[in-house]
């Protein structure tokens, strides 16, 4: 990201996004982006990203991948992430400090000391980890695999917690602060999750629209659960392609 200077377009969220949206496909449209999203990326690590990455990025769009999921984690995998995964800071140091974890205190310790002695500089990461391929801008495309449901889905509640919807209100005023349009974007699941996992979720619904252009992509594109995706909520490649082309020609 440090490397990558001005595009058209950002990316933000969880897996969902950096394994959603194929800054490939954008490019044949003509729109350079960079896929800003992570592994269980909470608000509390989006927001920490918008404050320390945007500024050189400089993005005309943002386009901030929600789910219902992000917003019900604790935040403390995605914080171990961060922190083993990009340089630490002050914005480093202000997530940590919310969390109030031990967990990531401890981790924030050893990083730093991992830092400060310049042992992170010296371990490449390889481009290829076992079914991933790191493609470039962010983006990681999977070996083809299929989605086969073998428990029945269990409900969850879709409602936000409260300090991870906070994290979003002050991500979006830091966004609207910069001058800097946003779109909310849900990427498509399966129908066996969106159907019997979420399915009471008319108050996530009712507070993205209230935040901001909201568009939910779950119907709006032909998948099947079987051909398309490679986990309940993971599309696979050709997944992407028709996902990415539906809603670029839906904006």
């Amino acid at each position: 990201a440090k490397a990558r200077g001005p595009v058209d377009i950002v990316f933000l969220g969880s897996s969902h996004a950096y394994r959603g949206f194929d800054p490939r496909i954008w490019s044949r449209h003509g729109y350079s982006s960079f896929n800003l999203g992570s592994s269980s990326q909470s608000l509390l690590q989006t927001e920490m990203i918008v404050r320390s990455h945007l500024r050189a990025l400089k993005p005309k769009l943002v386009v901030l991948e929600v789910h219902p999921g992000p917003f019900r984690e604790e935040g403390i995998e995605s914080a171990l992430d961060m922190i083993a995964n990009r340089q630490i800071d002050q914005y480093t140091l202000c997530m940590s400090l919310r969390l109030k974890h031990p967990f990531v205190w401890n981790a924030l310790a050893y990083g730093t000391v991992r830092q400060i002695s310049g042992i992170d500089g010296q371990l490449p990461e390889p481009i290829v980890n076992r079914k991933d391929t790191y493609i470039g801008d962010g983006y990681v495309e999977r070996a083809v695999e299929y989605f086969h449901p073998e428990v029945p889905p269990i409900r969850r509640n879709s409602d936000p917690k409260p300090f991870q919807f906070e994290a979003f209100n002050r991500t979006l005023r830091a966004l609207r602060a910069r001058g800097v349009e946003f779109l909310l974007v849900e990427a498509p699941v399966t129908r066996w999750m969106n159907e019997g996992i979420y399915a009471k979720r008319n108050r996530f619904d009712s507070l993205m629209n209230a935040s901001g252009n909201y568009i939910n992509m779950n119907g709006k594109v032909e998948l099947s659960d079987s051909l398309h995706f490679f986990t309940m909520s993971h599309l696979n490649q050709a997944g992407v392609e028709l996902f990415n082309e539906a809603l670029i020609d839906t904006l």
